[in-house]
């Protein structure tokens, strides 16, 4: 269901709700490839958990490396029937394989039959990437595209990880939006939800004249404003 965001003043512009509500979803739509993206180089310098793929308790994903040095392949399995990551970074499982390759600056995701389970319940549908990217510390710079569910993004991204939250910084490109992420900070504990709940930062997604800035509010809501207009609080899960 659709829901409209109220807005704070008056407006003479041409539905200045309709573009609030658009950005919204662009902003979820960024924040979802983002973490994808961002889940198959968080285990590049994970150590192995198994010698042989497909173990019983060797979390999710498995990993095994392989060689050593540039020419190190690292190998991420997401269980027979899926799992969800232990990375805290989706809700949803993956099925499938990816194989981290050097590629002479870091990483290069290279996934084999991966499938993602959305918690939309539209079922499992095929990922791709190209992502490659390097941690620096707890510091990843990541570039590439990711395609699922038939969509895709293309990313730009500084992702810092701590043991409560990540930040993002950078740009996602979408077929509906092209958002900035400013300082975005994300709780794993609010990556467990219908949606990505940021609690601090500041979202732009770009739009006729200017773009719509989207700030974190209170209990996972955001606020969207616009032209010198400003929404009240709404929930981001509830814009469709």
């Amino acid at each position: 269901m659709l829901v409209a965001v109220g807005l704070a003043g008056c407006s003479g512009h041409t539905d200045p709700a309709s573009e609030m509500q658009k950005a919204i979803r662009g902003a979820e739509h960024a924040l979802d490839a983002s973490l994808l993206a961002t889940e198959f180089l968080w285990w590049s310098d994970a150590p192995p958990t198994v010698t042989q793929r497909h173990g019983e308790t060797c979390g999710c994903p498995c990993r095994e490396r392989i060689g050593s040095g540039d020419s190190e392949l690292v190998l991420l399995d997401y269980a027979l029937d899926g799992c969800v990551p232990d990375s805290g970074l989706l809700p949803d499982e993956l099925l499938g394989h990816v194989t981290l390759v050097g590629d002479g600056m870091g990483r290069l995701a290279m996934p084999d039959a991966l499938e993602w389970e959305g918690a939309a319940g539209s079922g499992r549908s095929e990922v791709t990437t190209n992502v490659s990217g390097t941690w620096r510390g707890e510091v990843l710079t990541m570039a590439g595209s990711v395609v699922w569910n038939e969509t895709w993004a293309d990313m730009e991204l500084r992702v810092t990880r701590d043991e409560e939250a990540i930040q993002l910084s950078g740009s996602v490109r979408g077929p509906e939006a092209w958002v900035d992420f400013e300082a975005v900070q994300l709780r794993y504990g609010d990556l467990r939800g219908r949606c990505p709940r940021a609690t601090a930062g500041t979202i732009r997604v770009w739009a006729p004249g200017e773009p719509v800035r989207l700030d974190p509010a209170a209990d996972g809501q955001v606020v969207a404003s616009w032209q010198g207009e400003s929404s009240l609080p709404t929930d981001p899960c509830d814009v469709q």
